[in-house]
Parts: C-alpha cells; sequence; structure tokens
C-alpha cells in the first residue's frame, strides 16, 4: 500500500463531506481509512486521525523516542511503524506497542517505495518478514511477535488461511501451508514437475505455474487444477 498526495476525490470515501475537506486541507500526505483509522503526515512525522478527522494516535507516538517516521495502514488492529533509524514495531489501536521492533526486519524496496517494505501487514494473523542478512530468507511472525523461522526461499502473504512458501535452494519449488505452517498444498500437487510459481488465493482460487508446460492454470484450495493450463500471464 503506498501513501499519497491527498486531493478532493482521495479522500471523498467518508460520507461527511465538511470532514473529507478539513482532512483534505489538514493533511496532504495520507493513507486511505483502514478498520476506522487513517495514517496521515504531519510535519516530518506520522500520526493516525478517525473518521471524524480528529488525531487519535500522535505523532509523538513512540519507537525508541524518535516518533513515527512512516506508519501504514491496519490490518487485523496492528500497524506497522517505523523510526528514523529504520526499526520497526507494531501498535494496536491505541497506539501501543505491542510488537517491538527486530533485527530481521528488513526493507523489501526503496527508500521511496514504503508499500513494497517488509514486514508485511498481518493477514490471518501473520506477517510476512526477510532475512536481513539473506535476500533470499523468508519467514512469519505471529501476533504475538514469535518469530517462526526463516524457512524459505520465497513466501507471500496469508489470505482465506493459505501462503504459497517455495522451498528453499535456488531451483526450489512452490507449496502452500496453512496458518499452523503445515503443507496444505504439496510440491505433488502438479503431476508434472511441481509449481515453479505460485500467487495468493483470492476466491478460493490461486494462479500456479508449470515450467514444463510454460503454462498456468487455477487450483483450489485443495490442491485441484479447476481450469485447463493456458498461456496467461501471472502477476
Amino acid at each position: 500500500e503506498e501513501a499519497f498526495d491527498a486531493t478532493w476525490s482521495d479522500v471523498g470515501y467518508l460520507e461527511d463531506s465538511t470532514i473529507n475537506r478539513q482532512i483534505y486541507q489538514e493533511y496532504p500526505q495520507l493513507y486511505g481509512f483502514n478498520e476506522g483509522l487513517c495514517a496521515v503526515k504531519l510535519d516530518d512525522k506520522w500520526a493516525y486521525i478517525n473518521t471524524m478527522g480528529e488525531v487519535v494516535i500522535p505523532a509523538s507516538g513512540d519507537i525508541a523516542n524518535d516518533g513515527f517516521d512512516v506508519a501504514w495502514s491496519f490490518s487485523e488492529g496492528l500497524a506497522k511503524v517505523r523510526n528514523s533509524s529504520g526499526k520497526y514495531a507494531y501498535i494496536d489501536t491505541s497506539g501501543e506497542i505491542v510488537i517491538p521492533w527486530a533485527t530481521y526486519y528488513e526493507t523489501y524496496g526503496s527508500s521511496d517505495e514504503f508499500h513494497n517494505e517488509l514486514p508485511g501487514d498481518f493477514h490471518n494473523g501473520h506477517a510476512l518478514v526477510r532475512n536481513p542478512s539473506s535476500p533470499y530468507q523468508y519467514g512469519y511472525i505471529n501476533r504475538t511477535g514469535m518469530f517462526l523461522g526463516f524457512l524459505y526461499q520465497d513466501a507471500g502473504p496469508y489470505n482465506e488461511g493459505l501462503a504459497y512458501v517455495q522451498e528453499l535452494g535456488a531451483s526450489g519449488k512452490y507449496y502452500y501451508i496453512d496458518t499452523a505452517g503445515e503443507i496444505a498444498i504439496p510440491l505433488s500437487s502438479d503431476p508434472a514437475d511441481g509449481f515453479a510459481q505460485a500467487e495468493t488465493f483470492s476466491e478460493g482460487r490461486a494462479i500456479v505455474y508449470n515450467d514444463a508446460l510454460d503454462l498456468r492454470c487455477y487450483i483450489d484450495t485443495k490442491g485441484n487444477a479447476v481450469t485447463d493450463y493456458v498461456g496467461f500471464h501471472m502477476g
């Protein structure tokens, strides 16, 4: 998710046009509302407002007494924040830090591409993280901040209780795990040679890629192909 410069249309999704105008005038840079809160930039720090335009988590919010240098939208009651030292934490809707920063949080993308950074937002109780010592080792933390290990060459966010992951190794194949970290759709689901690429589930379907055939298909949450393999583009 990317912060944007506010225009009238950006904040027009609130019902009260007076509040829309107030937000537009007071906060030139913001994220969209999610779970009743919106991250807004105040001078060089970030704060959160409610749907009445009131600051409910101030810019003096504290990571190592430095405030929020960057802040993101809430997801499952938690929001990712970052201080000027590049340290991350997660706060709850009261602004309390519930998951302190840790060394395995790592930027994924350039400094001006905040929407591409890891650690990720929480989905199905988990957030994706990457090993700061290796660009090709991924894992997850849960809502308590427990780190579940850098077990994968690549990985994606959870959705509908499943996440795609890639086994370690340059030629590792993809499979799907459940929220307990157990294999839900194994490598052998593709009878040819396993999934060479996979995408996140949406409405019970996900796209997977067969390297040998150079084709893609949709699978269901059991790993069954629900369409024929075709040559449409992934991503």
